[in-house]
């Protein structure tokens, strides 16, 4: 693996944006549960599954919002995590020495085949 100069690298965004996919995923997919639970509810109670159409809706966007509160809650966790490792790091530049870098062929011990 190779050597990190600056450990305070790997907590600072690069840049990088974060995709539709990973926005949309959560709170569809608790949409999802949610609804698919509320009709699997009238199902096994043997209600007609048109019968609690509006309370369907209700729980799927129920769903969706306390999908995209608990993936909004994940990002601010993470970017409050990383905030006190960088401060922390500030801190105490000399608990995170910068690595020496070490070549693959001085890593190789020596090897002789045996014939």
């Amino acid at each position: 693996m190779a050597a990190i100069d600056d450990p305070k690298t790997l907590l600072i965004s690069d840049g990088s944006t974060i995709s539709l996919l990973d926005k949309v995923t959560g709170p569809l997919s608790f949409g999802f549960i949610f609804g698919f639970g509320s009709v699997c509810y009238d199902f096994f109670k043997n209600k007609p599954l048109s019968a609690g159409f509006l309370k369907h809706v209700a729980f799927i966007a129920g769903g969706a919002y306390a999908g995209q509160f608990l993936y909004e809650r994940k990002q601010r966790y993470h970017m409050d995590r990383d905030a006190a490792y960088r401060h922390y790091i500030d801190l105490h530049p000399e608990d995170f020495p910068a690595a020496k870098r070490v070549l693959l062929k001085d890593m190789l011990k020596p090897w002789v085949p045996c014939r």
